[in-house]
């Protein structure tokens, strides 16, 4: 995963485990983003 996307990604999982704790388990990311191959227009 690419930035900016991998640290707004990281930055969620942090606000995730903060709120929710031993109860956030993942956060599954689809598509380009995902991949590494995001666009401009995708």
């Amino acid at each position: 995963m690419r930035e900016p996307y991998k640290t707004l990604i990281e930055g969620l999982i942090e606000a995730l485990k903060r709120k929710y704790g031993d109860k956030f388990i993942s956060l599954v990311v689809f598509g380009s983003v995902a991949r590494g191959e995001a666009r401009r227009d995708s």
